[in-house]
């Protein structure tokens, strides 16, 4: 089964409100979300197209550094 953010386990991982999540949700913002019923739910997948244009530049170090994923948000 796969597995799912909810909103405040996403709002906690990209460092931003739980208000500005859902602002960006209403504006149509942010990342793609499923609803299921009431429920907001965000794929892990979904925050990684989303996220992976709104991140810098990764430098020449970041690239030689072992370990480095980049599902280690945010950067």
């Amino acid at each position: 089964m796969e597995s799912f953010l909810n909103e405040i386990q996403l709002s906690e991982k990209i460092r931003v409100s739980l208000a500005c999540l859902r602002r960006w949700r209403l504006r149509g913002e942010g990342p793609q979300y499923v609803k299921v019923g009431p429920l907001v739910r965000y794929r892990p997948e979904a925050v990684e197209q989303w996220w992976m244009p709104c991140r810098p530049a990764a430098t020449v170090a970041d690239r030689g550094q072992a370990g480095h994923r980049a599902t280690d948000l945010p950067q």
